[in-house]
C-alpha cells in the first residue's frame, strides 16, 4: 500500500507490484481477481503516466488470475493502449 497524497507524491516513490510478491500472494490466499499497481494512478498527475508494461507482463506470466489496473489513466503517455 502507497500512503500520501497522488497530488503530492511522485510516480517515482511507488515501487510497483513485485512480479514473484504477486505469485507467492495469488497461491498463499487464492485470490481472485489479483490488483496491482504498474505505473497506474488515481486522478490526474502532473506528470503524463506511463505503465510499466515489462512490469504486467511479468506478472501475467507468474499469476493464473485476472488482473486489476484500479484508477484512472490520467494522462497516458503516447495515449492508451489495449492491455491483453
Amino acid at each position: 500500500m502507497v500512503t500520501g497524497d497522488e497530488d503530492r507524491t511522485t510516480l517515482a516513490a511507488v515501487p510497483g507490484t513485485d512480479p514473484d510478491q504477486a505469485r507467492a500472494f495469488v497461491e498463499e490466499t487464492g485470490v481472485d481477481p489479483l490488483t496491482l499497481a504498474v505505473g497506474n494512478v488515481h486522478g490526474m498527475t502532473a506528470e503524463p503516466v506511463a505503465l510499466d508494461l515489462e512490469r504486467l507482463a511479468a506478472i501475467r506470466e507468474r499469476t493464473p488470475v485476472p488482473l486489476v489496473l484500479p484508477g484512472r489513466p490520467g494522462r497516458l503517455a503516447g495515449r492508451g493502449r489495449i492491455l491483453a
